[in-house]
């Protein structure tokens, strides 16, 4: 994490002198992205891209911060662990042990991490499809889609619209089986799966696909939906499965897919997406492994993960 990069992102003000000062058409950089801006003798400037830009910095500084609602707040126990790599010598790692010079230094290194993982997070959690389709399950790609060694095959979906969902924080009221019946997740008596697609435009455009898990003879030959079912075995950045509580309130994700044996890391772009676009809140829900040990997934460690990601995809005009 390079600290440099991140002063750079500080958005830059306003020159001192006429209150309404007219200047030429350029680009500013907020948060790393350069827009343009023309400020003109208008007396109100608080729709121009500038400030509607700098507006939403100071209000994802909150989230990170908490100055706003405590209950968003990190301790300083917390913002160690995003930037203790930046300090020579380790120092307490308990809050209350930490001197003031001591959790001032944490300060200007969190600042500076905090606007690498703002500019970056939302590039981190939607471009990249990372998980692709096991070796072992590459017979299923011709038809007839057959399991290793088996008579079973994988039903894959020419159109999978139908298993879209959409959560509405935490809650999602029904999911559409293979038969196009329709029932809630809290019910539901198989599995639920899921996966989540790439899109290059815009996280708000990705999409979801979940299903309770099914299987169906047709032809003496019994078809079962899997996680390479949604996508017909394409890449995508997300895979695993949803347990609902009867309330059909997301309770816990589990990072389980034998067919796309999902990484930490794919793990922790679900989580950013919901968070990104509060289809659900990650520090309220249970996150486990493929063998269903505890993830840790806290703010600090989603931070990280965005932190490690960015250092190895430098960010170039051509991608963002």
């Amino acid at each position: 994490m390079n600290i440099n990069q991140a002063n750079a992102l500080q958005p830059k003000t306003l020159p001192a002198g006429d209150p309404h000062p007219v200047q030429p058409q350029g680009q500013l950089a907020v948060q790393g992205r350069h827009l343009p801006v023309q400020i003109d003798h208008t007396p109100n400037h608080s729709t121009t891209p500038f400030f509607t830009a700098a507006k939403n910095f100071l209000l994802c500084r909150t989230e990170l911060t908490g100055k706003a609602d405590e209950s968003t707040s990190m301790s300083y126990q917390d913002k160690y662990e995003v930037v203790k790599n930046q300090f020579e010598h380790p120092i307490p790692a308990k809050t209350e042990k930490m001197t003031e010079a001591q959790k001032a230094l944490i300060d200007k290194h969190f600042d500076a991490a905090a606007r690498i993982y703002l500019d970056r997070r939302e590039s981190f959690a939607m471009k990249h499809a990372d998980l692709k389709l096991g070796a072992r399950y590459h017979s299923e790609l011709p038809e007839p889609h057959f399991y290793p060694n088996s008579n079973k095959t994988v039903r894959y979906m020419q159109d999978a619209s139908a298993q879209k969902v959409t959560l509405n924080h935490g809650h999602l009221p029904q999911i559409t089986n293979l038969d196009g019946t329709n029932v809630a997740p809290g019910k539901a008596k198989k599995a639920i799966i899921f996966v989540r697609s790439n899109s290059l435009s815009s996280i708000q455009n990705q999409q979801t696909y979940a299903t309770p898990k099914m299987s169906t003879v047709e032809d003496n030959v019994r078809k079962r939906t899997q996680h390479s079912s949604f996508k017909q075995g394409g890449n995508v950045v997300s895979a695993g499965k949803l347990i609902f509580n009867k309330q059909n309130e997301l309770k816990t994700v589990i990072a389980h897919s034998g067919h796309y044996h999902p990484t930490i890391e794919s793990m922790y772009k679900f989580a950013e997406f919901g968070k990104q676009t509060g289809q659900f809140d990650p520090d309220k829900i249970i996150w486990k492994d493929h063998d269903e040990h505890k993830l840790p997934m806290n703010q600090a460690n989603r931070m990280k993960a965005v932190l490690d990601w960015a250092e190895q995809h430098p960010k170039s005009s051509d991608s963002e």
